[in-house]
């Protein structure tokens, strides 16, 4: 029998993922959703669609400054792959922030619109929590692995927050000026006591000069965002019908827009 398997592609190129052979992505038999995941809070343009909690397709621009250029050929590529007309979606998941504001607005605008075409729900997936899912993808970790996930906010701050393996915010998200042992200190003022392995997620790792946090060597992962990440979280809101009011929903900014008044003209 030959095993399922559902394309993937990063920039320009597209790899396989195997599925198993008992995935069938659109069988009508089975009660699944299948949701499409929109990921620009940060610099990379990401979609995906996932059928059932599981990655059906992929398509990434790593290094996107335009997300409006990209997002909507990106997401029609990523359901031709898949196999999957835009009427059979079910739900649309967007990376909510904290993230940059232009291209947060471009993903959600996106998702709030196909929301309304298809009149389908909107879930909404923190972008902290996502990258942490992404973390713990790697398996193998002890049970009270800590993840810090952070997204860069420019200059020498960061945006973050802790989590286990459940996924739950241990505090919300909140901005850190990273001085000299901040990150250590801001750690340390959560009480979690010994801590067995420490995860940094997110494009904020980079700011992080030192290797080891205590006893421990931080293991780097999941430093770019992905629509991939949003799966498991998108398909449990879902399941538990965690859906956004489309006319009241706003990402989580990080700064405010840049606007500038224009110099007035004498008479």
């Amino acid at each position: 029998m030959k095993k399922n398997r559902a394309k993937v592609q990063v920039g320009l190129v597209t790899k396989k993922i195997n599925l198993g052979s008992d995935f069938r992505p659109l069988c009508p038999k089975y009660s699944m959703a299948t949701i499409l995941q929109i990921e620009t809070a940060t610099e990379v343009c990401s979609i995906a669609v996932s059928v059932a909690g599981r990655l059906a397709s992929l398509k990434e621009e790593p290094d996107c400054r335009q997300h409006i250029a990209y997002v909507t050929m990106l997401t029609e590529a990523c359901l031709a792959d898949a196999g999957i007309a835009i009427d059979q979606l079910d739900a649309v998941a967007v990376s909510a922030g904290p993230g940059a504001y232009t291209s947060l607005r471009t993903g959600v605008s996106t998702a709030k619109g196909l929301c309304y075409a298809l009149d389908i729900p909107l879930i909404s997936v923190d972008t902290l929590a996502a990258l942490a899912a992404g973390a713990f993808e790697l398996g193998g970790l002890p049970d009270e692995a800590l993840c810090i996930s952070m997204v860069d906010a420019r200059r020498n701050e960061v945006w973050l927050s802790a989590y286990r393996s459940d996924l739950d915010a241990l505090v919300p998200a909140q901005p850190l000026i990273l001085d000299d042992g901040a990150l250590e200190d801001w750690v340390r003022s959560l009480n979690l006591g010994e801590i067995e392995a420490m995860l940094l997620a997110g494009n904020g790792q980079d700011k992080i000069n030192s290797s080891n946090f205590g006893n421990n060597t931080y293991i780097r992962t999941a430093k770019n965002s992905s629509a991939r990440f949003l799966t498991q979280i998108a398909e449990k809101k879902y399941k538990n019908k965690e859906f956004e009011l489309l006319a009241a929903f706003e990402p989580f900014y990080m700064k405010p827009p840049n606007i500038t008044q224009p110099a007035k003209i004498n008479p």
